[in-house]
C-alpha cells in the first residue's frame, strides 16, 4: 500500500480528477483529506475527511493546513487537482 501512514490532502477533491483521485488514496492506507473548493462540492466527499479548500486564497489554505495538522498532525503529500490550478494562481501571485 503505497499511502499506508501519509496524510494527503487533495485540492479540487470535491467532483471529477481529484475526487476520483482521492478514493485510491483512501484505499490504498492514506489518511486522504480532501479539498473542494466550496461548501457545495462538500457533500461528494462526505464520507471522507474534507475542508473546503479554495486554492486561490491564502486564508483558505492557511485553514486547510490547520485542520490537517490538528486532524492528523502534519502533512506529507500535496496532490493538486487539477495540477494548472496551483501553478495558475502562484503565477499570477508572482507578479
Amino acid at each position: 500500500m503505497r499511502f499506508r501512514d501519509r496524510v494527503v490532502v487533495v485540492t479540487g477533491a470535491g467532483s471529477g480528477i481529484g475526487l476520483a483521485a482521492a478514493q485510491p488514496i483512501n484505499a490504498e492506507g492514506g489518511s486522504v483529506v480532501c479539498g473542494p473548493e466550496n461548501a457545495s462540492q462538500a457533500n461528494s466527499v462526505a464520507d471522507l475527511d474534507h475542508v473546503v479548500l479554495d486554492v486561490r486564497e491564502p486564508d483558505s489554505w492557511r485553514a486547510a493546513i490547520d485542520h490537517v495538522v490538528a486532524a492528523h498532525g502534519g502533512l506529507d503529500v500535496r496532490r493538486d487537482s487539477p495540477p494548472w490550478q496551483c501553478r495558475a494562481h502562484q503565477t499570477d501571485d508572482m507578479g
